[in-house]
């Protein structure tokens, strides 16, 4: 009796432990790597071929594992992520792998509408995670996790600050993710290329910008880049968004200075020395 109790504790601790190990997804755990825009927002579905993010609890191993070189792998350090959309089901190349994060890429020929997502982990699959695939939804890059400070940067690759700040009549690069699906293996390397078929405005200081390319970045995978004119407006903390159709971005800020200065300043309000 005693060697029977005793077998069957064993196999409760561990079936107990299995259980604990199976990656779990968070409630609204699946959203854009840039924006981190909620799932009951609006602009919180996930484009074709942007890059996402999946929260939750052993999704991976307990040190980060990243990819190191192309083509990026839909199988890292025991992770993989399956997508299924519209009756199709697609594996999603993964750029890092963690125990509470992994981050991929939503191939771009997944269906549009709500999608279910497992992560699978050392052989042990998650519950479904749910999310919605739209054509084009856009997320700015920030230094706060989807606000803040956006990735805007000059024509040197400097990303604007208070005293590296944009000029009204410069030309400013925006980076984010979201624009839309790409043609060719996106899991290989970059494709960059004007996407001339979305109506992407860029809106700065609540003025229109004029937009000079909106593409695929040259440098990364899934990576996309908006160059705009910078309008007439001044201050440290300017509201900057991407509208796409009638769906906004999250809301980044960029510093502009008059012409002829680099250092903004805000009239009765927080400066650069604030």
């Amino acid at each position: 009796m005693c060697k029977i109790l005793a077998a069957c504790l064993y196999l409760s601790v561990s079936t107990g432990l299995l259980m604990a190990q199976a990656p779990s997804i968070l409630t609204g755990g699946i959203v854009n790597v840039a924006s981190y825009q909620p799932a009951a927002l609006p602009g919180s579905a996930i484009a074709q071929g942007a890059m996402f993010v999946v929260f939750g609890s052993n999704l991976g191993p307990a040190t980060l594992v990243q990819a190191g070189a192309f083509p990026i792998p839909t199988t890292l350090g025991g992770t993989s992520i399956s997508v299924t959309s519209g009756g199709t089901t697609l594996a999603a190349p993964i750029f890092y792998t963690s125990a509470s994060q992994v981050v991929a890429i939503l191939p771009s020929s997944t269906p549009t509408g709500t999608a279910r997502l497992t992560v699978t982990y050392n052989g042990q699959t998650s519950s479904f995670g749910f999310f919605q695939v739209a054509v084009s939804s856009f997320g700015i890059f920030t230094g706060n996790y989807g606000s803040g400070p956006g990735a805007i940067v000059d024509s040197a690759g400097q990303v604007y600050g208070f005293t590296n700040a944009a000029n009204p009549g410069e030309t400013a690069v925006l980076y984010g993710t979201g624009l839309g699906p790409v043609s060719g293996n996106e899991a290989a390397g970059p494709l960059p290329g004007q996407l001339p078929g979305i109506p992407v405005q860029v809106w700065v200081g609540g003025q229109a910008a004029s937009i000079s390319y909106q593409g695929r970045s040259g440098c990364c995978a899934a990576l996309d880049q908006i160059s705009f004119v910078v309008p007439n407006v001044t201050g440290c903390r300017v509201p900057a968004a991407v509208q796409i159709n009638n769906t906004v971005s999250n809301f980044a800020s960029i510093a502009i200075a008059p012409a002829g200065s680099r250092t903004c300043t805000d009239t009765g309000g927080p400066d650069s020395a604030h």
